[in-house]
This record gives structure tokens, C-alpha cells and sequence, in this order.
């Protein structure tokens, strides 16, 4: 039995409102439903070039959670290099709450919030994946900070840092 099915039987309601919340600002005529997106990231984590060891459940669910964030990317870059040309897109946010809380509603918006987040990457990967983690994943300060492997007190710390570089790279 591959590694990935040993999760999720204890994950998959709580994958299903992940990718349920991130469709949810979509328009109609996304290429994705809810079960589609799920069973690509799981797709995506079965085949045997991609091998990974899940130290937990946590840990399971942010890995799904950034492969249907790349999905969702991937899908988005397409049509916006048919439709636009690649423009850049600035996504408004009005306080450090907004980001955590923020329904991505366009392509334009996920495209954004990427490119900015593949920037602090490069900065400092940490921050760029706790971003990552709480803002795609949802995840709490508590669950971050065990898939991180550090304190829920360096978590905060980052974290207010972290949306700090990204409000102001994104406005």
C-alpha cells in the first residue's frame, strides 16, 4: 500500500474543506470541483518520482495542501497567459488578519499571492512556507509550529514578520 493512503483515511474530510475553501472563490467555470482538485494532489503525491516521508498527519495535510495550491497555480498561469498576457496583479490587504482570512477569489489574486510568496522564498524559505502553511492550509499557529518543528512562540514571531514583508510587497 503506497505511504500517501496511510493519512487518509484520517485526513480526507478535513482535505476535502481545504480544497473545497480554496475553490470557493472561483468562478463557475473553473476546471476543478472539489473531489478533482483533491484527487489530483493525491495523484500527484502517488507517483513514485515523488517520494516523501510524512512525519504525521499534519505534516500529510500541508504537503497535499501546497500540491493543490500548485494545481490551482499551474492552472491559473495558463489561462492568464491566454487571456492577459501576464499582468501583474496587486491584491489588496487591509491588515495582517486579512491575510489568514482572505478568500482568494481570481486567478489573478492566487497569482499574486504566489509570486510573492516564490519571493520571500527565496529571502527566507522558513517564512515563505509558514505563509504557506497557515494561509493555504489553514493551519493554526500550534500545527504550523509541530510541522515546522518549532516553537508556537518563534510561529508568531514569524508570522507577524512574515505578513508584514507580504503586505507591503503586495500592495
Amino acid at each position: 500500500m503506497p505511504v500517501v493512503l496511510k493519512f487518509l483515511p484520517q485526513t480526507y474530510e478535513e482535505l476535502t474543506r481545504l480544497a473545497r475553501h480554496y475553490l470557493a472563490g472561483q468562478n463557475r467555470n473553473h476546471l476543478f470541483e472539489t473531489s478533482a482538485l483533491l484527487n489530483e494532489a493525491l495523484l500527484k503525491l502517488l507517483n513514485p518520482a515523488y517520494s516523501h516521508e510524512w512525519r504525521d498527519h499534519t505534516h500529510f495535510v500541508a504537503v497535499v495542501a501546497t500540491c493543490m495550491r500548485h494545481i490551482l497555480i499551474d492552472h491559473a498561469r495558463k489561462e492568464n497567459a491566454q487571456k492577459r498576457g501576464g499582468r501583474t496583479v496587486l491584491l489588496p490587504l487591509d491588515s495582517i488578519e486579512d491575510i489568514a482570512n482572505s478568500n482568494i477569489e481570481t486567478d489573478d489574486e492566487l497569482l499574486a499571492l504566489d509570486a510573492a510568496l516564490t519571493k520571500l522564498a527565496e529571502v527566507d524559505p522558513l517564512k515563505s512556507r509558514l505563509l504557506e502553511m497557515r494561509i493555504f492550509g489553514e493551519m493554526t499557529i500550534e500545527a504550523t509550529a509541530e510541522a515546522l518543528e518549532i516553537s508556537p512562540a518563534t510561529v508568531k514571531r514569524h508570522w507577524t514578520l512574515a505578513c508584514a514583508w507580504l503586505k507591503r510587497e503586495m500592495s
